[in-house]
């Protein structure tokens, strides 16, 4: 699995340096409760 980098604010990125792998990278990622809760502050 790659390396996770945290996220703080909302700026610019290109989305594969964040999550390489849809599947492996983003999805449980975007599982994380306090993902959740961030995205829903939103």
């Amino acid at each position: 699995m790659a390396e996770i980098k945290e996220l703080s604010g909302l700026e610019p990125v290109e989305l594969r340096d964040i999550w390489p792998n849809e599947a492996a990278d983003f999805t449980p990622w975007l599982a994380k409760e306090e993902t959740l809760l961030s995205l829903a502050r939103h």
